[in-house]
C-alpha cells in the first residue's frame, strides 16, 4: 500500500507553454491518485484553460491574462500592473493553500507562490530569483532525462508521490471532433491524413521550409496520405507558402486549441518540430515523428507510437543561445531520407493494429 498523504489544499503553477502544460498535467493525477481527498486548483493563462478544463484531477481553474500583464509592463503602466498584482494575491490568499507547486520556476510564479501565504512553497529551479519566495527548490536537472517531462515525474518523487501511472491528459470532446471533422471534410472526403506541426517561436528549433515541402509530397506519394498544416496565427505566412508549393491545407489560426488537438488525434502520422502541438501528437498515442536539434530531447515517451530523431551535434543542444551564427546546421543535417527512414515502421505498425 502506498503513503497516505493527510488532506491537502493544493495549488500548481504552470501558466504558459502548451508542451509543458500537457507534460506537467500528470502532476495532479500523481497527486490525487494517492491522496483522493486533495483539492487541486491550477493557475493558468486563459489562453491555455482548454487544456486542463476536463481534467479529472483537477478541481479549479486560476486563469489569468499574461498578455494584459505584460503590455502593462510594457507600457510601463505600473500602477495597472501591480493592482493585477493585488487582485491576484487576495484571490489566492482566500483560497488558503496549504501546498503551493510551482512548475516554471520564474520570478513572477514565483512570487505568485509566495502571495498565497502558503506555508509550503516548492519551485522547480531555475535561473532566476524564484528561490527567494518558496521553501523549497528542486532541481529541474536530476530526473531521467530521456523521459519525457523528466523534471515534473522527478518533482512528484521528490514529493513522496509516485509517477509509476504517469499519463498525460488531453481534453477531447465530441463537440471538438465535430467541428475538426466538418472542417476537414471541406478539403477532402473521408480518408487518412498526416499533420505536420512546423512553427516555432525559436528559429532554431525550426526545419527547412524545402525539407517539409519535400517530405509532404513525398509521404503522399508513398501512403497516400494529405498533409494538414497546424499553428497558431504566426504561422499562417509560412503555412501558406509551404502549401502553395504542395497542395497541403494550411489550418495554421483557424482552430481551436481543442479542435487542433482532435485534428491530431485522428491522425495517421504526426511531424513536428520541439513545440507543445508535437508533444500533444505523443500524448494521445498519435503516430509521431519528432525533430530536436537545438534542445535537449527526451527519447521515451511512454508509447511505441514515437520516434525522436536528434542527431547530437557538438554544438547541442544550445537551447536558446546558438553559436552557429544562425546556420542551424543541427536541423539542416536532419534530411527528408532520414525522416522517411523513421516513418516507414510507424506506419507499417498503425497498419497492424
Amino acid at each position: 500500500m502506498g503513503k497516505i498523504h493527510p488532506k491537502k489544499n493544493i495549488l500548481i503553477i504552470r501558466v504558459t507553454a502548451i508542451g509543458d502544460i500537457v507534460m506537467a498535467n500528470p502532476v495532479a493525477s500523481a497527486i490525487k491518485q494517492q491522496n483522493p481527498n486533495a483539492n487541486i486548483s491550477w493557475l493558468v493563462d486563459q489562453a491555455f484553460t482548454p487544456l486542463l478544463k476536463s481534467h479529472p484531477h483537477v478541481d479549479q481553474l486560476i486563469p489569468i491574462n499574461t498578455k494584459d500583464w505584460q503590455e502593462l509592463w510594457r507600457k510601463k503602466h505600473f500602477w495597472g500592473f501591480f493592482k493585477k498584482y493585488r487582485e491576484l494575491s487576495k484571490t489566492l490568499r482566500q483560497l488558503k493553500f496549504d501546498l503551493v507547486l510551482d512548475l516554471q520556476g520564474n520570478a513572477f510564479t514565483s512570487y505568485a507562490a509566495y502571495m498565497t501565504g502558503a506555508k509550503q512553497r516548492v519551485a522547480l529551479g531555475s535561473d532566476n530569483i524564484n528561490h527567494w519566495f518558496v521553501n523549497k527548490t528542486i532541481s529541474r536537472n536530476l530526473g531521467e532525462h530521456v523521459q519525457m517531462g523528466s523534471e515534473y515525474r522527478y518533482l512528484v518523487s521528490q514529493l513522496g508521490y509516485s509517477d509509476s501511472n504517469w499519463r498525460m491528459h488531453v481534453p477531447d470532446s465530441i463537440e471538438a471532433r465535430e467541428k475538426a471533422q466538418e472542417l476537414l471534410s471541406s478539403y477532402f472526403e473521408d480518408q487518412p491524413y498526416a499533420v505536420i506541426c512546423p512553427f516555432s517561436a525559436h528559429p532554431q528549433k525550426n526545419w527547412v521550409n524545402a525539407y517539409w515541402q519535400q517530405i509532404i509530397l513525398r509521404i503522399r506519394g508513398r501512403y497516400k496520405l494529405r498533409t494538414v498544416i497546424v499553428g497558431g496565427h504566426n504561422g499562417v505566412e509560412a503555412g501558406n507558402e509551404i502549401a502553395k508549393a504542395t497542395g497541403a491545407i494550411n489550418l495554421a489560426g483557424k482552430t481551436s486549441l481543442k479542435e487542433t488537438a482532435a485534428i491530431i488525434r485522428g491522425a495517421a502520422l504526426l511531424i513536428g518540430v520541439d513545440t507543445g502541438l508535437t508533444h500533444i501528437g505523443h500524448a494521445v498515442d498519435t503516430p509521431t515523428i519528432s525533430l530536436f536539434g537545438a534542445t535537449s530531447p527526451y527519447t521515451y515517451v511512454g508509447n511505441d507510437a514515437s520516434k525522436i530523431i536528434y542527431l547530437d551535434r557538438y554544438c547541442s543542444p544550445c537551447k536558446r543561445h546558438p553559436t552557429c551564427n544562425k546556420q542551424y546546421q543541427c536541423m539542416k543535417d536532419i534530411t527528408p531520407d532520414i525522416v522517411l527512414t523513421a516513418i516507414k515502421p510507424l506506419m507499417l505498425q498503425s497498419r497492424d493494429l
